[in-house]
């Protein structure tokens, strides 16, 4: 038989029933995150109101609460748009079902190149998973009532957009995704589907154990290693 390749010399698989379990806490926890500070700010700072355009607008007998004066508030509005507020003129007859489907596209799309990471690649997958929290945070909101809740106001230097910390937990997502394409880059792919999220690159634990390599059926009988 052909000596076996050594165990040391192969990557090492990834624990799959371990794996899930670290980015399904991270998940949930973010998102859980999201929706309670959400309920918050609806609570402490709502409910909100359409003015005359039809825009929702805090109450005016609720205040915006300064964290740190001139830097960061926390002021309650509602984005019916997507993310900066896209497409929030588009009707919403087309807009629940446009952004839902989008939402849910996204979160496939992330499942996928969870499943096509290698095993070091652990910092890309936590990205994602941070990513897909706050996909799923902003997706309950237009479930439940078409709209995302948007309550952190940071106007120091630059009056940015209002969020929420599902954002928050997107933007350090695609960071941490950033981060890890530079520390870990993608090997270049070949013909053997390797690249492909059902591929070899995420492979589970067991088949990573060594196995016998099937004689070379071109070589004489004679000149096969034994």
């Amino acid at each position: 038989m052909r000596i076996q390749t050594d165990r040391a010399l192969q990557p090492h698989a990834i624990h799959w029933s371990q794996e899930i379990l670290l980015l399904l806490a991270v998940v949930l926890t973010l998102c859980a995150a999201d929706q309670w500070t959400k309920g918050w700010s609806v609570e402490r700072l709502g409910p909100m109101e359409r003015d005359p355009t039809g825009r929702l607008r805090p109450p005016v007998n609720k205040p915006p609460v300064d964290v740190i004066d001139g830097v960061l508030r926390f002021s309650i509005t509602g984005n019916e748009g997507a993310i900066w507020g896209l497409g929030n003129t588009l009707s919403n007859s087309v807009k629940r079902p446009v952004f839902i489907t989008m939402s849910l596209l996204a979160m496939g799309f992330i499942l996928l190149l969870v499943r096509a990471s290698t095993p070091d690649q652990r910092l890309r997958r936590l990205g994602l998973a941070a990513v897909l929290s706050g996909a799923v945070g902003n997706l309950i909101d237009r479930i439940r009532q078409d709209y995302v809740v948007d309550f952190i106001d940071w106007y120091y230097g630059y009056n940015w957009p209002t969020f929420n910390v599902a954002d928050v937990a997107i933007t350090l997502g695609v960071i941490m995704v950033v981060i890890d394409l530079y520390w870990h880059p993608d090997p270049p792919g070949d013909d053997d589907g390797s690249w492909w999220p059902f591929g070899r690159r995420g492979q589970s634990a067991h088949e990573d154990a060594p196995h016998e390599d099937a004689p070379d059926e071109d070589l004489p009988a004679g000149d096969r290693t034994r």
